[in-house]
This record gives structure tokens, C-alpha cells and sequence, in this order.
């Protein structure tokens, strides 16, 4: 078991997180949820002695991040959400780049560095984090060209990276699920007799018929109705010809034939 969790491991945590984090709802105000009930854990741990807080010495490029979200605060007005999501994702953009991660060595960033980190960065990441990082990138880079860092726009460097909704094939039910599902036959029951419905043996199976009764009153043909049910001989369509016959009078469906296999 662990005695002590480190002030790095911490933040290590908040990049990974907001990375692989699918949430639903906006991102920003998860992120900011999850990080203030993290902070009350770390609290917990200072007060038992189990925290090691940071060292003195910083990071190389933190006083460039420092710079970058004072102006993302005053020019852009960023909310807090937004700025600490950005700080993750460019922390390890700054990680990433190791000793050149300071101005006076950025002659020897390009397009073709900036591209291979975030096409590395993407591999296996989630929809939001393909999403949060070349937005962060972007805006840095605009932030370094005005200030003079950069002598070239390498925010038009960064690829689009693509998300496709449908990327998933579907999943289908087990057998065992589908008959598992079938049981709720017996929540039907209950349901229609607590709303005074009372039919001969009814169950699940009554929508079924239901909506065959419908498309017959709609005019459907007996093949398309067979179709649907996915009757494979019209015979144990035909029940469906006792429905109404005042129905089958007005639409006057033709009679199928079936051909013996």
C-alpha cells in the first residue's frame, strides 16, 4: 500500500484525466468538479502527512505557461475550466519538447515537430482529448506569435484531427440477452392489467400484433406485413385477415399466393 502520493503524481493524474475523460456533459465544468474533490483529498493526505508537496525548483517551461494563461485570463477571458484544461493539455506539449521548451530555442520547432506530437499524441486518445489538445496548440501558438517566440504561424501546423460518429460498429444482443429480455413479458402483463386492459393471454406479444393491425388498417399488403414480422411463410400471416374484415373491405388488399419452397 502507498504512504505518500506526490505533488507531481497529482497533476500527473488531472493530464491523464482530462485526456481520457468520455463525460457526457461539458467538459470544462466536469474537469473543475473532478479537480476540486481532488484537491479536498489532497488536503486530507497533507493533513495526515502523506502528501509530499512540490520542491522548489520548477519546471523549464512553466514561466512560458504561466505567461500563456495570464493572457489567455486578461485578452481572452477565459474561465478557470477552460484554463486549466489548456494548462494539462500544453504541459505535456512542453514535457514533450524536453529542453526546448524555452523561447530562445524555439528557431528549432517546425510544422513537421508540431504535426509528429500531436499525431502521437491522438493515437488512442478519446473523442474530447482529439478535440482539447490542437485547440490548446492553436491558441499557444498565436499567443508565442505575438509575442514575438515564434517567427512563423505554427498554429495553421496543427492537423485537424478527425472524429467520426459512427467509427463504432454496433453490438448486437447475445442470445441469452435476448431471451433475458423476453422475460419482461411478465411486466407487461402486470402493466395492462393494472390499467384495466384485459385481453386473453396478454403479454409482450400484444404490440406485436398491435402494430400488425395497424399497418393492415393503413393499407399494407399481407406480404409487407409478413415481411415486417419476419413471418417467413404467409400462413401465419393470414391470422391477421380475422382483424376486421370491415378494414379489409374498404382497402381491398389482394390476396398473396404462397409458393411451396
Amino acid at each position: 500500500m502507498r504512504q505518500r502520493v506526490t505533488a507531481g503524481e497529482i497533476e500527473g493524474f488531472f493530464d491523464e484525466y482530462a485526456t481520457r475523460c468520455r463525460h457526457r456533459g461539458p467538459l470544462e465544468g466536469h474537469l473543475r468538479y473532478v479537480r476540486h474533490s481532488v484537491n479536498r483529498f489532497v488536503e486530507y493526505l497533507r493533513q495526515e502527512g502523506r502528501f509530499v508537496a512540490p520542491a522548489a525548483t520548477q519546471a523549464i517551461y512553466q514561466p512560458l505557461l504561466d505567461a500563456y494563461l495570464q493572457w489567455m485570463r486578461c485578452y481572452q477571458h477565459a474561465a478557470p475550466a477552460t484554463l486549466a484544461l489548456r494548462a494539462g493539455s500544453l504541459a505535456q506539449f512542453l514535457r514533450w519538447l524536453g529542453p526546448d521548451a524555452v523561447p530562445r530555442r524555439w528557431a528549432r520547432l517546425d510544422c513537421e515537430k508540431v504535426e509528429q506530437f500531436v499525431l502521437s499524441y491522438a493515437s488512442g486518445k478519446g473523442r474530447g482529448a482529439r478535440g482539447a489538445m490542437p485547440s490548446a496548440l492553436r491558441t499557444f501558438f498565436r499567443f508565442a506569435l505575438r509575442k514575438g517566440y515564434l517567427r512563423q504561424p505554427l498554429d495553421r501546423a496543427v492537423p485537424l484531427l478527425r472524429t467520426y460518429q459512427w467509427a463504432t460498429a454496433p453490438r448486437g444482443l447475445t442470445a441469452q440477452q435476448a431471451q433475458d429480455v423476453l422475460q419482461l413479458s411478465k411486466i407487461v402483463r402486470r402493466r395492462l392489467q393494472a390499467a384495466g386492459i384485459d385481453l386473453p393471454g396478454a403479454a409482450a406479444h400484444v404490440f406485436r400484433h398491435a402494430f400488425a393491425t395497424r399497418m393492415l388498417h393503413k393499407g399494407h399488403g399481407l406480404k409487407a406485413i409478413a415481411d415486417m414480422l419476419g413471418h417467413r411463410r404467409l400462413s401465419s400471416t393470414f391470422i391477421y385477415t380475422k382483424v376486421d374484415f370491415n378494414a379489409l373491405q374498404q382497402v381491398a388488399l389482394e390476396w398473396p399466393r404462397e409458393v411451396s419452397p
